[in-house]
């Protein structure tokens, strides 16, 4: 198969004004939106922190008899 080098000619590709970028930003990140990326975001760290935590006192922990 023969490749051709006009295979591209014909494609628009649109790029976006700043203004476009603008109103997409804005309909993207609402404050609900970034509320709800704080809450998930500190959820996670709190379980990261509770299994470094529980990883640590299972290190530590000493069987006496």
């Amino acid at each position: 198969m023969r490749g051709s080098t006009r295979t591209l000619k014909h494609i628009h590709i649109h790029l976006p004004s700043k203004r476009e970028v603008k109103d997409w930003i804005e309909k993207v990140f609402t404050r609900e939106r970034s509320a709800d990326v704080a809450l998930t975001l500190t959820v996670i760290l709190l379980c990261g922190w509770l299994v470094y935590c529980l990883g640590n006192a299972l290190q530590n922990y000493t069987f006496t008899m």
